[in-house]
């Protein structure tokens, strides 16, 4: 899993094409991580924070069914990744998240 830059993905929607709107969601939500597919071997799909504070991946699986592996990978590693971190550590960085988020 590699987090991206958000002033990388700033342009994301313009750069793959895509019509006005949705880059415009594109540039309203904020991608989170990518995780790299096991049955296509260096195709990423992007994990996607939505200005709803929906989550979500760009996978086919999950605009189809609204779940996938991916998804499910990436929420499964930011669990583990958050029993390693102090309670004032957590509140904090949530603190700042929201903040960043408004």
């Amino acid at each position: 899993m590699r987090v991206n830059n958000e002033r990388a993905n700033e342009h994301l929607g313009l750069a793959r094409g895509l019509s006005g709107s949705e880059a415009g969601e594109m540039r309203m939500s904020k991608v989170l991580a990518e995780v790299e597919s096991r049955s296509k071997p260096g195709k990423r799909y992007q994990i996607i924070l939505a200005k709803d504070n929906t989550v979500y991946c760009n996978c086919w699986q999950w605009k189809k069914k609204r779940n996938c592996s991916h998804l499910e990978y990436y929420l499964a590693q930011t669990a583990t990744n958050a029993h390693h971190v102090n309670n004032d550590d957590l509140r904090i960085a949530i603190d700042t998240a929201i903040t960043e988020l408004s």
